[in-house]
């Protein structure tokens, strides 16, 4: 760049703040050296002048006056524009940084947090109950953890979830129970979301039940599922080779396990397996045969079919239902929630009951929390590192396709109970786990 060219940038404010330095160096320097070339030219006219007569003298001073007027003029109107130039140059500055300032503060967190997933973000509905109003609030964390954990997190579907925004797409999240059994509580756990990024302090958290977990993985859907288990046990030199997937490999160390169990009134996590895939009548016989025996299993979790493999844990909450979203959202996703209206209402709450004995609404309600799932891409992505692919469409489809058939569920419930359901010729298997 010629100096021709930095002085016109210069006059624009199109310098970087070295090279405006520079060039106010040079400016310095310039005038330095002006007043100097001023001082000798006065010697050298002082000396010509006094070399003159006193005619030409007199001409000459006054050529001399009028001159240093011309230039004392032009300098101060150098100066004065020079210092005009900095002035502005000095407010564009610091309208800049006030502008930068102002952005980072207001403008810079809400951008950062929409390129992200917001679990704060909340939908605040009002509803009339005679002359009281009320307030019911969905919070996007809380109704996509709710969804999330009804199709994948057995006995979980009750928890409370709240997000703090700490800015710049990062939030603190709680998770805590709001039911307990016996005299354990359910576990709080915490974390927080960096950018997109979930990070809980106690991840087992969202791990759901391995499959194996149930009998009837990887047995043949046709056939009854205890043959089944007797054929995939051989027994050769007095020694036996398991064949079976099930976590206690034979139905006998299954019983022999929960006869182990301390006779208190522990709760466990009890993953409870059928003779073979029922429908969804059969199932809602079953539960009601284990009222019949005085067993009242708590938060029942029906494992459902999402392949023809069963290979994916996937199901619904089918003792208590949950408002799990606002009622608007049925219209893109039906039966989403079984209420029809936000905010509790006693008869709501019990239309809302009958449904869960209707096979085509939980049908689509299944389906419904799938797709909804499906579209929450960033929640998706977070959860990635906890979740397999239980929200691909084809479960959706699968299920929309054969309705709902089950291998088994998952309860809390004592060692009295699971004895007891044990007895039953439905029920083959139970794997407990200590509940927390």
């Amino acid at each position: 760049m010629s100096y021709r060219e930095k002085i016109e940038r210069y006059k624009k404010h199109q310098l970087t703040e070295e090279e405006t330095k520079e060039v106010e160096a040079e400016i310095e320097k310039t005038e330095a050296i002006s007043d100097y070339l001023a001082d000798r030219l006065m010697d050298d006219l002082e000396e010509e002048f006094f070399s003159k007569d006193s005619g030409e003298q007199t001409d000459a001073k006054e050529k001399m006056e009028q001159n240093t007027a011309s230039a004392k003029e032009f300098e101060a109107y150098v100066k004065k524009s020079i210092h005009r130039s900095f002035r502005r140059m000095g407010m564009a500055v610091g309208g800049v940084v006030l502008a930068v300032v102002l952005f980072i503060q207001f403008g810079m967190s809400p951008l950062m947090s929409s390129l992200y997933y917001n679990p704060a973000k909340t939908e605040i509905l009002e509803t009339r109950s005679g002359d009281i109003t009320y307030q019911t609030s969905y919070s996007q964390i809380e109704v996509d953890f709710h969804v999330y954990a009804e199709l994948s997190l057995p006995c979980k579907v009750c928890d409370n979830v709240q997000a703090l925004s700490n800015g710049y797409g990062n939030y603190q999240i709680l998770i805590s129970p709001v039911i307990s059994f016996g005299t354990k509580r359910g576990t709080t756990t915490a974390g927080q979301i960096r950018k997109g990024k979930l990070e809980l302090y106690n991840p087992d958290y969202l791990q759901g039940g391995p499959a194996n977990y149930f009998v009837g993985y990887g047995l043949n859907r046709d056939r009854d599922f205890v043959s089944q288990m007797k054929e995939n046990v051989i027994e050769e030199d007095g020694e036996l080779t398991i064949y079976n997937r099930w976590f206690y490999g034979t139905l006998e160390d299954g019983k022999a396990a929960i006869d182990e169990l301390e006779d208190d009134h522990t709760m466990y996590q009890a993953y409870v397996s059928f003779d073979r895939p029922k429908t969804f009548t059969e199932v809602n016989e079953i539960m009601d045969s284990l009222k019949e025996q005085d067993v009242w299993p708590s938060l029942v979790w029906v494992a459902v079919y999402g392949s023809e493999d069963g290979g994916e844990v996937v199901g619904y909450a089918c003792d208590a239902p949950q408002a799990l979203a606002p009622v608007a959202w049925n219209e893109k996703y039906p039966e989403l929630t079984l209420y029809e209206k936000d905010g509790y209402d006693d008869a709501d709450y019990e239309k809302a009951e009958q449904k869960l004995q209707d096979e085509s609404v939980m049908t689509q309600h299944l389906v419904s929390m799938l797709r909804y799932m499906g579209d929450q891409h960033k929640f998706i992505n977070m959860m990635e590192e906890y979740t397999s692919s239980i929200f691909d469409k084809s479960i959706a489809d699968y299920i929309e396709e054969n309705g709902i058939s089950s291998y088994g569920f998952v309860c809390i419930a004592t060692k009295a109970d699971m004895l007891k359901m044990l007895e039953m010729d439905d029920i083959i298997g139970i794997v407990p786990e200590s509940w927390n």
